[in-house]
């Protein structure tokens, strides 16, 4: 402006534009804290709930109870396709996995073919 190349009303505009692009650069670095502090808390109660877990492993039982703490639904899609949603996580687990049936059929083998994040 001094040297006459813009005016003072350009360099006002410039001003405003690279105020409200800084403005916006603020907020969008704001966000992305909060996004890691949220990511972060969702990962340390996911490790808290398996620590939770893997206490209760060494418990010989079968109780639905223990089951109702951990899940909070599960839709069977059809024979090989279950969705896991659990009380701890915000997503659900999509597993899709093949039987190995023996003794007639009366008993079998689950074996996981692959495990997504739903």
């Amino acid at each position: 402006m001094l040297e006459e190349l813009i005016t003072k009303d350009d360099l006002r505009e410039q001003t405003e534009f690279y105020d409200s692009e800084i403005a916006k650069l603020t907020e969008e670095i704001a966000l992305g804290q909060d996004v890691n502090f949220a990511h972060k808390k969702q990962l340390d109660g996911i490790k808290n709930y398996i620590a939770q877990v893997n206490a209760m492993v060494g418990m010989d039982t079968d109780s639905t109870k223990i089951y109702g703490e951990l899940l909070k639904k599960v839709i069977v899609h059809n024979e090989g396709t279950t969705d896991f949603y659990l009380n701890c996580v915000p997503f659900g687990f999509r597993m899709t996995y093949h039987l190995h049936r023996y003794n007639r059929g009366h008993q079998l083998d689950v074996f996981v073919d692959n495990c997504e994040v739903i």
